[in-house]
């Protein structure tokens, strides 16, 4: 299995654990990850592909807070949106959908 294709699983897991707890958003598709991945090695603009599993990551995140959390757990949160909207590639949506993850294990 290529880092590509388990990367994008981790996205997919992630944005998975949310969709189970609210049926709203988008289904997750780990195919988004992966169009990412392909316009970074094309070089071509990722801006549009970017933006959107940034927003759809940061929807995710908002799930998560209207749960009943700890405070701990709505700092690390609030510290994930930020790594979030700082992301600028594929390998930094992955670092954070890997931390996501791992934060949200319990809403599996």
């Amino acid at each position: 299995m290529s880092s590509t294709e388990i990367k994008s699983m981790t996205y997919e897991n992630f944005m998975n654990q949310a969709y189970r707890l609210d049926k709203r958003i988008t289904r997750p598709n780990k195919r988004e990850f992966q169009n990412l991945v392909r316009l970074e090695d094309k070089n071509e603009n990722t801006n549009k592909n970017l933006k959107e599993l940034k927003s759809r990551m940061h929807k995710a995140c908002e799930i998560f807070f209207n749960q009943d959390i700890s405070s701990t757990e709505q700092d690390q949160l609030s510290s994930l949106m930020s790594l979030i909207a700082q992301a600028n590639s594929s390998q930094e949506i992955y670092e954070c959908a890997k931390l996501g993850k791992g934060m949200t294990q319990r809403f599996k």
